[in-house]
């Protein structure tokens, strides 16, 4: 390996290193909104919104292994409250057949809307968890992962 290219491999990654730090340093190109709903005494429905900027967007809670990162919500275990089925997604999916991940994708653009329902066990409690996503755009894409908490008081 030649002096100059090691160099230029060098330079090369210290860019790269300065680009991933700067786009993470940059809000997220997504806004999430949670709203809680009672169905009943005892139950609720956790009404999660995510507002994407134009000309982005962010893949599908259901895409097969080997793909673009999915959507994923993880909510922190809690006496409090506990899960009542699978998380929905609702929006103007877009659905197509990715030659690179030979597999058919579903992404959302604008805004995608996300419903939990949930038993809830106590008074007072704080539905605390994560959203990882992955937003793109033509030409980048962007792992993000965020923590959030709704606070439930009845």
């Amino acid at each position: 390996m030649t002096y100059l290219f090691r160099i230029k491999a060098i330079v090369f990654f210290i860019h790269l290193s300065v680009m991933v730090d700067a786009q993470r340093e940059q809000p997220s190109p997504v806004t999430w909104s949670y709203q809680v709903i009672s169905a009943n005494i005892s139950e609720v429905v956790l009404h999660i919104d995510a507002q994407i900027a134009p000309g982005w967007h962010i893949y599908s809670l259901h895409l097969q292994p080997g793909g673009p990162i999915p959507t994923r919500f993880t909510f922190d275990p809690h006496k409090g409250y506990s899960l009542v089925g699978v998380m929905n997604e609702e929006g103007d999916a877009v659905r197509y057949y990715d030659k690179l991940y030979e597999m058919d994708i579903t992404w959302y653009a604008n805004k995608v809307g996300y419903t939990q329902r949930l038993i809830i066990n106590k008074p007072n409690v704080s539905i605390k968890g994560i959203v990882e996503y992955m937003v793109c755009n033509e030409h980048i894409c962007i792992p993000v992962e965020e923590e959030f908490n709704v606070e439930l008081e009845r």
